[in-house]
């Protein structure tokens, strides 16, 4: 009889502050159900669990997880909070964006050993320098994107040696020279689109070496001779579309032999003569679209040496008419060719 009444008032003590939950604090409620009702660890993990569940209306049924995909969940600063509060022992990826985030210093705690992958993206965080203290050693891909992010000094402080992906597009990034000091010796994406960058020289220094893929579209950027001295040697995909470049002579003096795809759309590019000395034996995709190239400058590429390109983007070119692929023995038979008229030609 005497268990039985216990387990009742466990069960009154529980429900009751399940009950409550909204006008007590929610550090103090853990913290009485700790004390009061003298659980393990682990079981306290569970009712954690249980209460975040409730609050957020969400069905999350173990807490030895190894993915947790909470997007658009609305739980705010609040529920990140009490999120941390839980001991998700094989929490490898966590998606926590879309949903109004803005303090994420409760990453601090070190309650997720064995994260591989934290998404961010498109809440409200501006400063992120707490991940200075962060413990999330095995850390492969970070998304901050979309938030309002300008200064990221503390990537030159952080422990993310197996960091291979990070997202900075869409914020408010104008000082890349922390780029210098990183240690990502793993980094192959690198986003860093729609900032407010316009100087690109500190990538001469950059300690990038492993970097494929380079994102910098969006920006101010109209001086990128710089290129001929940055040390990207496995770069498959650059990105400089939708900024201020009209010079881009460069390119016959750049070591990317790896490159795949170049993107120079939407700039203000009309001598591509370069175009006839460069040699990106492994260039599959080039995108001129949105520029100032006339029919009379696309004689070039009855020049090029592209055999291996698969796709050609010229739309969008308003003094390019008659200027049609096929006429140059340069590129392959089978070239996917997007004209200005958006319509896909053999």
């Amino acid at each position: 009889m005497l268990d039985n009444i216990k387990s009742s008032n466990i069960l009154k003590k529980i429900f009751g502050y399940i009950t409550y939950r909204k006008k007590l604090n929610i550090i103090k409620l853990n913290k009485l159900i700790k004390k009061r009702l003298n659980i393990t660890k682990e079981d306290y993990d569970i009712y954690a669990l249980k209460e975040f569940n409730l609050i957020y209306n969400l069905n999350i049924k173990d807490i030895n997880i190894k993915e947790l995909d909470l997007k658009m969940k609305y739980i705010y600063n609040k529920g990140v909070e009490y999120l941390t509060k839980v001991k998700f022992y094989q929490l490898n990826k966590l998606n926590l964006s879309d949903n109004g985030i803005s303090d994420i210093n409760v990453f601090e705690k070190d309650n997720l050993k064995k994260l591989k992958e934290l998404y961010l993206n498109k809440n409200y965080i501006s400063d992120i320098s707490i991940l200075e203290k962060v413990n999330f050693l095995d850390l492969s891909i970070l998304d901050l994107s979309d938030n309002g992010i300008s200064d990221i000094n503390v990537l030159q402080k952080v422990n993310f040696t197996k960091l291979k992906v990070l997202y900075l597009n869409w914020n408010n990034i104008s000082d890349i020279n922390v780029f210098k000091n990183v240690n990502f010796p793993e980094l192959n994406i690198l986003n860093l689109s729609h900032n407010r960058i316009s100087n690109i020289n500190e990538l001469e220094k950059a300690n990038l070496k492993n970097l494929k893929e380079l994102y910098l579209s969006g920006n101010s950027i109209s001086d990128i001779s710089i290129l001929e001295k940055v040390n990207f040697l496995d770069l498959n995909i650059l990105d400089l579309s939708d900024n201020g470049i009209s010079d881009i002579n460069v390119l016959q003096k750049v070591n990317f032999t790896k490159l795949k795809e170049l993107n120079l759309a939407s700039n203000k590019i009309s001598n591509i003569n370069v175009f006839e000395i460069v040699y990106f034996k492994k260039l599959k995709k080039l995108n001129l679209a949105s520029n100032k190239i006339s029919d009379a400058d696309a004689k070039v590429f009855k020049k090029v040496k592209f055999k291996y390109l698969k796709e050609l983007e010229l739309y969008d070119n308003d003094n390019l008419i008659t200027y049609h692929p096929s006429n140059s023995s340069g590129f392959p038979k089978d070239l996917m060719y997007i004209d200005k008229s958006h319509f896909l030609l053999d």
